[in-house]
């Protein structure tokens, strides 16, 4: 799917940790939601294409906890959701590994950029929010397969912004 002057648009959900994480394991954890897009630059002889673009995504977790017996009182909600933004560089392997199909790729990319860690806590009484800036990163290995000329479907493996990622690509 990728290739020179080509654009990939990829969508997907992500599933575990990477740096997105709370100091309370009784959080339930939601999928990370992302979106990037590829531009091929340049052809990599003897291995593949290189692409460059950026990545958008946002992961949140939330959870209650009652500190005490009393029902309305002491019931604190607690909310954390980062939102990131990074260029990212992705090189996709379609001249080393011969024996695949020609309907899949692998492919290995980098991230790193901005991130805004928002954590908002809520008591009957005040509603607190504490916003933070900073770097964050994403490393990946991936597969794309391509479902039909223009649309695919993709897995990756990775650290940052999740541990698992799923979803499709179009290429337009």
């Amino acid at each position: 799917m990728a290739e020179v002057d080509g654009n990939l648009v990829s969508a997907g959900f992500g599933f575990g940790f990477g740096w997105v994480h709370t100091q309370s394991d009784e959080a339930p954890r939601f999928p990370s939601f992302y979106a990037r897009y590829e531009r091929g630059v340049l052809e990599v002889g003897g291995v593949g294409i290189l692409t460059v673009g950026g990545q958008l995504g946002v992961h949140t977790r939330s959870h209650g906890r009652r500190f005490s017996a009393d029902p309305v009182e002491d019931i604190t909600q607690e909310s954390w959701t980062k939102l990131y933004l990074f260029p990212t560089v992705v090189l996709t392997f379609q001249d080393v590994f011969n024996g695949l199909p020609s309907e899949m790729e692998l492919y290995f990319g980098l991230g790193a950029g901005v991130m805004l860690d928002v954590h908002t806590q809520r008591t009957w009484q005040t509603t607190d929010f504490n916003n933070d800036f900073g770097f964050g990163y994403n490393v990946f290995l991936g597969v794309r397969y391509a479902l039909t000329r223009n649309l695919g479907a993709f897995a990756e493996f990775g650290w940052g912004t999740s541990v698992i990622n799923v979803g499709v690509t179009i290429s337009l």
